[in-house]
């Protein structure tokens, strides 16, 4: 398998990590999400096609992508892609409400943000949109959107909803992808660095308003890199990790894993006797339940 920049992504970058991943354990389990998995060769060109898509619909360098949504395939993909082209994924906390989801979304200059309908019926995201934004309400594919709160937010996508019929789904963000060819997404991946953001977080806001966290691709890598040389992960190992996309405490065990060809496993909704049984099913290795305080 070849992949578009393959040979110019730069070392410490986690469009780097994806790649090489991909050419040292084309075909060892990559990822393991409820019904869903792949290996690392199937991984990266999942990630590569996410990428030509966020390409396809105006992301550019140093943009923000917010995703507002549960632990799911889509949620690692296009956090990836993100990062593969130089954006910065936003990951969303799921718990906000109201003031604090305007006021991050806002801070943030998410440009684009992502949503699902997966987490359903235990969360209905799009409707908490729709009450955070009510522009939203009456927002329709292929209008312009503006929102008051947060002027700078030009799209929102709603995956995982085969009844959505208002906003775009995941059809349209794979036909704006159609047009970008290898050369630019190669392009696009050359010129990421290492010490560019790749992940804003938000602390919790305890106190006052969340503070945003601007990560780079080297410190993510760097910390993950620690986490699979104090674990001693290497590929036969079997990652299980309930804890949330929203945290670092999921993204530095994944990168870590993608470091050592050791696989990655999450749930979309924790349950006890579900995950002790997929504990079984997956064969774990490493079974990461801690959650800082």
């Amino acid at each position: 398998m070849v992949l578009a920049g393959e040979r110019l992504a730069k070392a410490g970058t986690l469009g780097y990590s994806v790649i090489e991943a991909a050419r040292r354990w084309p075909e060892r389990t990559a990822i393991i999400l409820e019904e869903k998995q792949a290996d690392y060769s199937k991984y990266a060109e999942e990630v590569c096609a996410c990428a030509r898509n966020l390409i396809g619909i105006g992301i550019a360098p140093g943009d923000h992508i917010g995703i507002l949504m549960p632990n799911c395939w889509d949620y690692v993909v296009l956090s990836d892609a993100a990062a593969m082209i130089g954006a910065a994924a936003v990951v969303l906390n799921s718990r906000y409400r109201g003031e604090d989801l305007r006021y991050v979304v806002d801070h943030a200059r998410i440009k684009a943000l992502f949503t699902s309908g997966r987490s359903r019926p235990h969360l209905d995201l799009r409707g908490l949109l729709e009450t955070t934004f009510p522009e939203l309400a009456h927002w329709v594919k292929g209008s312009s959107l503006r929102v008051e709160a947060c002027l700078g937010l030009a799209q929102v996508f709603h995956f995982g909803a085969p009844d959505e019929l208002r906003w775009p789904v995941e059809t349209d963000f794979e036909e704006a992808g159609r047009r970008i060819d290898d050369a630019a997404l190669a392009a696009r991946i050359a010129a990421v660095k290492p010490d560019d953001t790749a992940f804003v977080i938000f602390s919790s806001g305890t106190t006052m308003k969340p503070k945003a966290c601007l990560l780079s691709h080297n410190s993510i890598s760097m910390v993950a890199g620690a986490i699979a040389e104090r674990l001693h992960l290497t590929q036969d190992d079997v990652f299980w990790n309930p804890l949330p996309l929203y945290h670092l405490s999921s993204h530095l065990p994944l990168n870590a894993c993608r470091q050592t060809g050791a696989a990655f496993v999450s749930h979309s909704h924790f349950e006890a006797g579900a995950a002790l049984a997929d504990l079984e099913r997956v064969g774990a290795t490493v079974c990461y339940t801690a959650f800082p305080a």
